[in-house]
């Protein structure tokens, strides 16, 4: 990097999450969603023939690669998004409080923060925090790459970065809210936290909020939800989609889940209809050189949704005066997983089932790793984030998430060679929680 500061600089906005979680919660959660997340916006179907992705026999990438777009090119705006592997977001809570704009990342292994703007080609100015000066810069460099070390666990910024070009052009996350904040996970404060980047960029919207209940066609109203028909594209291989899934977790990392909701709307109905066969179901990964390795067979754990987990729901009109029905389910599973593990989301075609999950992909990267599963296959078509958020506290230290784990076996530490490892019954594990 050509140059990055500490961070202590700016400790004047510095913010711990736990001695902020009760005022911070209160605060964020009066944001409510509101009538402009019901853009009717669709996705081309043309698009399923160039763009879709194939992997099978639950066999994913384990980094996803954003994928340029012409449409990001033509765009009068400067935009960045956060490496998947390194951060969440923000999410929705079980009453539709949506937080303000907030980016969660690592303490522990570095972060980086990718450009995406149509401004890359131009003269680099730099990344700042707080404001646009040469006291407040973070980076020379078109990408920011943040160290390990440099925010410690639980703690972080009321701002997020802000990246600036020669031009004037500028741009940091949530910019056009109120409030902004830049966090490291916390292994004690739970947070509702989504890889669906809401407050993405301006292209999508000039209020910035980049998240949508996405359409395929009039007769698939929903791009992640009931009456998904692919039997039309043989190429894809796929023909009613019941199911989708997103990869979750952070290798070393333990996720202590305490719930998960997401984020609908039914249209043209007066309540989320959602049957009594929407499942919820959480499924262990391996990793295999640059895979996961998906097993669908098991369940590390499941919730079945009923009328009891709808924890709120309204109806209000489009423009074109048509009824839609926003709501929230909330699956009430609490669950420890160290490592990566896989979220399904299945039932979405069953009876009385008439609803569709918010997503991203507002800013046109493709960096998204919603699936469509089906016929023993996996689709990634667009590069989309459904909008799933994960209420859960992260855990960074390998040696606390072993010691917490669920089957009752106490781990113990010992030296082999000159190296610190944990002893857990006839297993191994070094300190970042991988087994030896």
């Amino acid at each position: 990097m050509k140059k990055i500061f500490t961070l202590a600089l700016i400790a004047g906005m510095a913010i711990s999450v736990m001695a902020q979680s009760q005022a911070t919660k209160a605060e964020l959660s009066a944001k409510k969603a509101t009538d402009s997340g019901l853009r009717t916006t669709r996705i081309a179907m043309e698009q399923l023939t160039p763009d879709f992705k194939v992997y099978k026999n639950g066999a994913l990438p384990r980094h996803i690669a954003p994928r340029a777009a012409a449409a990001a090119a033509a765009a009068d705006t400067a935009f960045y998004l956060l490496k998947m592997e390194d951060g969440l977001y923000a999410g929705v809570s079980p009453t539709a409080g949506m937080y303000y704009p907030m980016i969660l990342t690592k303490a522990t292994e570095d972060v980086t923060f990718y450009n995406f703007s149509v401004f890359a080609s131009e003269e680099q100015f730099g990344w700042f925090l707080g404001e646009v000066s040469d006291e407040y810069m973070l980076s020379q460099d078109t990408d920011l790459v943040i160290p390990a070390g440099e925010i410690e666990a639980g703690a972080g910024y009321q701002a997020t970065p802000i990246f600036a070009t020669a031009s004037g052009a500028e741009y940091k996350y949530g910019g056009t809210e109120e409030h902004q904040y830049w966090y490291t996970f916390s292994p004690d404060a739970y947070l509702y936290m989504t890889k669906c980047h809401m407050y993405t960029s301006t292209v999508f919207s000039e209020d910035g909020s980049d998240y949508s209940p996405w359409m395929l066609t009039a007769e698939m109203p929903y791009l992640f939800g009931s009456g998904i028909d692919l039997s039309a594209y043989p190429n894809i291989g796929m023909g009613q989609v019941d199911t989708i899934g997103t990869p979750w977790g952070f290798a070393g990392m333990t996720t202590k889940i305490d719930s998960i909701t997401i984020f609908v709307i039914s249209r043209n109905s007066t309540s989320v209809q959602i049957g009594n066969s929407l499942k919820l179901a959480l499924h262990p990964v391996t990793i295999q050189g640059n895979q996961y390795l998906i097993d669908t067979d098991t369940e590390l754990a499941s919730h079945t949704a009923t009328d009891v987990d709808i924890t709120f729901s309204h109806t209000v009109q489009d423009q074109q005066g048509a009824s839609h029905t926003m709501g929230v389910v909330t699956f009430p599973i609490k669950k420890n997983i160290t490592g990566e593990f896989f979220i399904t989301i299945s039932g979405l075609n069953g009876e009385g089932a008439n609803f569709g999950l918010y997503g991203d992909g507002a800013d046109y990267a493709g960096y998204g790793d919603t699936y469509y599963i089906g016929n023993g296959k996996f689709r990634n078509l667009f590069g989309i984030n459904a909008l799933i958020s994960v209420n859960a506290a992260i855990d960074e230290s390998g040696t606390q998430a072993l010691d917490r784990v669920e089957d009752g076996i106490k781990a113990h530490k010992a030296i082999e060679n000159g190296q610190i490892v944990i002893v857990k019954g006839d297993k191994k594990f070094n300190l970042l929680g991988a087994e030896l």
